[in-house]
């Protein structure tokens, strides 16, 4: 008899059809997917489960159905949080997958496995078997790899690229290579670990990984199987998808998985052979699509309880938490996601034609946070485009200026909707001087904000949802990072493999804390010394301090410090001093030896070794992180500050308050 076992989240996968309507609900999870299909393949299986699910209704109901199916649900954690929900709108080859549920618009998921770190006593007298993951959280490989430990054959179903993204080549070689017999991929996560590892096709991305079989499957264009024959030569075997009225596909990289880790062995081999396990499993996954339900059944029911009558949410009360700085946490946690999402839009290609057209005077136009990604894109075309001269300034500025001097205004809003940049953008209009915004807003043929031509967004179907709170750190980030897409030339890095090592880099350097153990409980003087190549992240930081009411700040270009302004330090000594370094001169080492020599000044130093503007983006970068942990030291959420009411009245102006 053979063991399966599969790691993860419990889910509730709840089904509609495209009017919004519920059809019924059953277990959902690749993983799950997998060992309930196994389970009714092959009788003499023994099928376990070490998971977590809600103490709710919903993780009764899938409990239950595994034990139905006479799957072990005795290693189940229940947790005080309700069972994730998956909602699928079922709609034939226009099937959509998605969080949220249709009729409340609230999304149940959350991150933590509460798994064990290593198995359950019970699986060291088992008999070997199969583990089946379909996550690459680290609790999940933590306890995968204790199973590997003790001679499990191990196989993950990797469906998306989400937790590949923060991952260094270093650390996908240490956490995956080697680990797995057999791995099963989508078409997109296959592309995307190509450009990461440099590999030119299949068999090296093979090699790379380090497992017995590697199958990469692509819906209705079929699938590739990579292995080693008995000669030890990496063969490549493509398979036609087997063609078939598709009413509901969610399923059928699931089936096929499950089919081909049913017909391996106890010593991880194919008992008929690789050709016919491949067959076989491309015939069960055409049967799949062609029912609704990613195991061909559902079920119909009314939630029991819940304040929706479909997905059976509960709106949760809003708290007090003792740890307030959950939501710049989460904007940072969040915020290279949200970054190459937008890299994957249109926005830079509309501003490199937009650009190549343009000879003469560019203003860059941003407020709060978006100021600093105008002073970068600035620097960025003048030092790249020699057709441009390029300065960034405050909507106020052209006010007072005028704009008969310019040829183009290019704006930058997150949200599109700040109050002052509206205004800009009409006054361009009245005047006819050729205008753009940068921003996440859509365009909408109901909507006259803004002319369709004019609108550069970098929305995309697959965004994240927006960040939260008052401190911008999209907004600030995702237009740099758009000009940094156009400009930014190494040939031994691409753009974006530049941005994940910024990230992880500041998030390595942060996790320890090291530079906030003496600070003062919220009330700080702070000195920012900066200079010419890290104006960005000297303006960012500035930004951030302030508007979250942390600190008063002071800037000093390092070169002007010489001027007299030792005796405001002597004096006046601050709370904290925020050095920033690029790639440092001879005075700015002199500098920073004579600060250190001070007596009570608490340094924190952020140092970049990229140079130029890639530096000062770096140091961006560096900047929210520091925002994040300061935010974690001080328990005070940067995000959400607590600002008196009759000074809303001030932030709420209207447009008429401007010009």
């Amino acid at each position: 008899m053979k063991n399966y076992v599969a790691l993860g989240d419990l889910i509730l996968d709840i089904y509609h059809n495209t009017m919004e309507e519920e059809f019924g609900y059953y277990i959902g999870g690749s993983a799950w997917n997998d060992l309930v299909n196994i389970s009714s393949l092959d009788s003499d299986t023994r099928c376990f489960c070490i998971a977590t699910c809600g103490n709710d209704w919903a993780g009764d109901f899938v409990i239950q159905e595994l034990n139905e199916l006479g799957i072990d649900t005795a290693n189940i954690s229940r947790i005080k949080k309700q069972t994730k929900r998956f909602n699928i709108v079922v709609n034939g080859e226009q099937t959509k997958s998605q969080l949220e549920c249709p009729y409340c618009k609230q999304t149940i998921w959350y991150s933590d496995s509460k798994l064990p770190k290593s198995m359950p006593e019970i699986f060291r007298s088992a008999s070997k078997g199969i583990v089946i993951i379909d996550s690459l959280k680290k609790s999940v490989l933590e306890l995968a790899k204790s199973f590997c430990n003790e001679g499990w054959f191990l196989a993950v179903d990797i469906g998306y690229i989400n937790h590949l993204r923060y991952m260094s080549k270093e650390n996908i070689r240490s956490l995956i290579c080697g680990m797995f017999g057999i791995i099963q991929m989508t078409g997109r996560v296959y592309k995307f670990l190509l450009n990461k590892f440099s590999c030119s096709n299949e068999q090296e991305l093979f090699e790379v990984l380090n497992c017995r079989y590697l199958n990469i499957t692509d819906g209705e264009n079929g699938s590739k199987f990579v292995y080693k024959n008995s000669s030890d030569i990496i063969e490549v075997k493509s398979k036609s998808a087997v063609y078939t009225r598709v009413i509901d596909p969610t399923g059928a990289g699931d089936a096929y998985f499950s089919m081909l880790l049913q017909q391996l062995n106890s010593e991880g081999n194919f008992s008929l052979g690789v050709e016919a396990a491949l067959d076989k499993a491309g015939l069960y996954a055409s049967n799949r699509v062609a029912v609704t339900g990613a195991h061909g059944r559902y079920k119909k029911m009314i939630p029991p309880c819940g304040d929706c009558k479909v997905c059976g949410s509960i709106k949760k009360e809003k708290t007090a938490t003792k740890s307030s700085q959950q939501k710049i946490a989460t904007n940072t946690n969040h915020l290279l996601d949200r970054t190459l999402r937008a890299l994957e839009s249109n926005a830079a290609q509309r501003l490199q034609e937009i650009l190549s057209s343009i000879k003469g005077y560019v203003l860059m136009v941003g407020t709060g946070g978006s100021f600093a990604a105008a002073e970068f894109a600035a620097k960025c075309v003048s030092q790249f485009h020699p057709n441009i001269l390029a300065q960034s300034c405050h909507p106020r500025d052209i006010a007072i200026d005028g704009l008969s001097k310019i040829d183009t205004v290019i704006l930058f809003s997150y949200s599109g909707k700040t109050k002052d940049i509206q205004s800009v953008y009409d006054l361009c209009q009245k005047e006819g001087v050729k205008v753009y915004i940068i921003t996440k807003y859509e365009y909408s043929v109901n909507d006259s904000l803004y002319d369709e031509n004019a609108l550069i967004s970098y929305s995309t179907s697959k965004s994240s949802t927006k960040e939260r709170g008052f401190i911008s750190m999209a907004g600030t980030l995702i237009p740099m990072c758009i000009f940094g897409e156009i400009y930014y030339s190494n040939p031994n890095n691409s753009f974006r493999e530049f941005l994940k090592e910024c990230f992880e880099r500041r998030c390595h350097e942060f996790s320890n804390e090291k530079y906030f153990f003496s600070l003062p409980d919220r009330k700080m003087l702070v000195d920012i010394f900066s200079g010419v190549d890290t104006s960005c992240a000297a303006m960012d930081l500035e930004s951030k301090l302030i508007e979250s009411g942390l600190a008063r700040v002071v800037i000093h270009e390092k070169k002007d410090f010489s001027h007299g302004r030792f005796n405001i330090l002597e004096k006046y000594a601050p709370d904290l001093i925020i050095f920033l370094d690029n790639v440092r001169g001879a005075y700015s080492d002199k500098l920073f030896r004579y600060l250190e020599k001070r007596e009570n000044l608490y340094i924190c130093h952020l140092v970049t070794t990229q140079g130029n503007i890639w530096g000062d983006l770096d140091l961006v970068v560096a900047s929210e992180f520091f925002s994040k942990y300061l935010s974690k030291v001080l328990d005070y959420d940067m995000a959400k500050p607590d600002y008196p009411e009759d000074a809303m009245g001030l932030y709420r102006y209207s447009r008429k308050d401007l010009l």
